[in-house]
């Protein structure tokens, strides 16, 4: 077995329904993954779902916290960002919704909504406007989540979303766990 990280490390990328170990010590598979990034702990944002049983919605966590409802997009794959700048549209950056001040956040979501981006998004670090685009310039350290679809998000942590069924009840259930806690089923190509 490797663990998960290892994987990343040496193939670059990870996708869902890769066959893991769980470290409950059951089998289990990648349903996709969450980004966030580590925020100020005196934030009261809220950047990332809890690890444990998750409900599953689409292409979303769905969970509650003191009696409000948070979603988080799931993304079904993750892989070293090799591009120096990424265009800004349909990118999903959870790092700026803890660290923006009102004012530049929605200058990112129209520009992540819009193929015109807001003129002043280009105000927000790492972000600058080349002939009429807005694009994003990572981190060394930032992943690059993908989807089916035209959404794309980057960040430098994220959790796993695994299912399995349920021996006992042939229930299947989603969970939510860090991905240093799960080895992958596979040995890595030596």
């Amino acid at each position: 077995m490797a663990s998960l990280f290892n994987k990343l490390e040496t193939e670059g990328n990870l996708s869902k329904s890769l066959k893991v170990q769980l470290p409950i010590g059951e089998e289990g598979e990648i349903f996709g993954f969450v980004p966030y990034t580590e925020n100020n702990i005196l934030s009261d944002k809220i950047n990332c779902p809890p690890l444990g049983k998750a409900y599953v919605i689409g292409n979303r966590i769905i969970f509650d916290i003191n009696d409000k409802t948070y979603g988080f997009p799931i993304f079904k794959k993750i892989s070293k960002i090799s591009e120096d700048k990424l265009h800004l549209l349909f990118l999903y950056i959870p790092r700026f919704i803890s660290e923006l001040s009102q004012s530049k956040l929605q200058a990112y979501f129209q520009s992540i909504r819009d193929p015109k981006p807001n003129p002043w998004v280009n105000k927000i670090d790492r972000i600058s406007l080349l002939d009429g685009l807005a694009y994003y310039t990572p981190f060394e350290n930032e992943y690059l989540f993908e989807t089916n679809t035209k959404y794309k998000g980057v960040a430098s942590d994220f959790v796993v979303v695994t299912r399995r069924i349920i021996q006992s009840t042939g229930e299947l259930i989603y969970e939510i766990y860090d991905p240093s806690e799960i080895d992958t089923l596979d040995k890595l190509n030596d």
